[in-house]
């Protein structure tokens, strides 16, 4: 029998934080709600925290939703080996096998929408429909965001040599993690309160060498995804971008790549972390997605 440490989470009473070792690593995932299941994945640098504005609303629409921290990532094990993105997907699909949850909804952004993809490629039995948001797919046009050269973003290769990189900001890793949550949050900006639950895992090396290495395998995460006989979603996607956020047509031109079965929301007044900036909005495009 497998051990299940459970808590309460402090401001969501509906929900728990847990506990459970599988795939040979320890998840941590926040969890309430009944009724249909719906998984969020986070994306970088941030934690299931990312979803707390939007874990209620779900919960009492009658779903029970799961947040799990990635492998790397908050609370969950911080192995000192590169992970791809089928790996956590792995992480993900065992947890579901633990739970017992034979389907589920599942949405994932930037990292996350990586990590989602994989799953619902790899368990297209297990995945209901999939909305995919404010990134782009290794394989599928993320090479050109990855590129300088081009006018893509510089972090990806720094970040991709990942013990190197974590010592490198090491004792700056707050100036440098504002750098980018001030980037992806252009509505309502940050404060020293809204990166504190965040800064508590990434301000320190392991903390950084454990994020950084979902960067170190986007080569291998590349490869794989385009030699992939199953790279075609077989379920309903939503592409959701919030209207400040990463230009959706980039996110389009990935997912048409891997998806014939597809819809676009988008998130008004908001930048790439939706359900920090517009929660309500972010809500009404995931139940009208799932409910029809």
């Amino acid at each position: 029998m497998i051990n299940i440490e459970k808590n309460d989470v402090p401001g969501l009473p509906l929900f728990q934080s847990c506990f459970v070792t599988t795939n040979n690593i320890r998840l941590h995932y926040i969890i309430g709600g009944s009724g249909p299941v719906i998984m969020l994945i986070h994306g970088w640098p941030y934690t299931w925290n990312e979803w707390k504005n939007i874990l209620p609303d779900l919960a009492q629409a009658g779903y029970t939703v799961i947040a799990p921290d990635m492998r790397g990532c908050g609370d969950s094990g911080k192995s000192n080996h590169v992970y791809t993105k089928r790996d956590v997907a792995e992480d993900f699909y065992l947890l579901t096998e633990v739970l017992k949850i034979e389907t589920l909804y599942l949405m994932g952004v930037d990292i996350g929408m990586m990590v989602a993809y994989a799953f619902a490629a790899a368990y297209p039995a297990k995945v209901k429909k999939v909305i995919l948001g404010e990134g782009v797919l290794p394989g599928f046009c993320l090479e050109e965001m990855m590129n300088p050269a081009t006018g893509g973003s510089w972090h990806f290769g720094f970040q991709s040599n990942a013990e190197f990189a974590a010592h490198v900001i090491a004792g700056n890793e707050k100036i440098y993690y504002k750098y980018f949550w001030q980037l992806m949050s252009p509505v309502k900006g940050v404060t020293e309160e809204s990166v504190k639950p965040y800064l508590k895992f990434y301000g320190n090396v392991e903390g950084s060498r454990g994020s950084f290495f979902h960067y170190a395998a986007l080569a291998n995460d590349s490869k794989f995804n385009k030699e992939n006989p199953n790279r075609k979603l077989q379920m309903p996607v939503l592409i959701i971008s919030g209207d400040q956020g990463i230009p959706q047509f980039l996110t389009i031109n990935s997912i048409r790549q891997v998806a014939d079965n597809y819809k676009t929301a988008l998130v008004e007044n908001c930048g790439h972390t939706l359900a920090e900036e517009n929660p309500e909005g972010t809500v009404k495009h995931i139940l009208n997605f799932i409910q029809k």
